[in-house]
């Protein structure tokens, strides 16, 4: 798999952007709606003290990272101080992007 992905000829070094002219498309790319409900649900967490308001909150194989871009808008809309203590992390293998 790893070869395949990643490989000299593997699927992401050549692959088409990201979107509907592209290879394929997720709810991220349409819309910040996405990003907005899992931050949602994320901050009722944190307001039922199930989740730390310093604690990290991390996007693997973020790519552009408009999942966690979108997330941390939503949290900004709804509690502004809570983006100052949160800390935020993208894990993303392609060096390119």
């Amino acid at each position: 798999m790893n070869k395949w992905l990643y490989g000299e000829n593997g699927y992401y070094k050549n692959f088409k952007a990201i979107g509907k002219s592209g290879d394929f498309y997720t709810a991220v790319s349409t819309s910040s709606f996405f990003g907005a409900s899992i931050a949602n649900y994320f901050y009722s967490l944190i307001q039922k003290n199930d989740f730390k308001r310093n604690g990290w909150l991390i996007e693997i194989g973020a790519h552009q990272g408009y999942l966690l871009c979108d997330m941390i808008q939503w949290l900004y809309t709804l509690d502004p101080t809570l983006v100052k203590t949160l800390k935020f992390g993208i894990v993303e293998r392609q060096i390119e992007v």
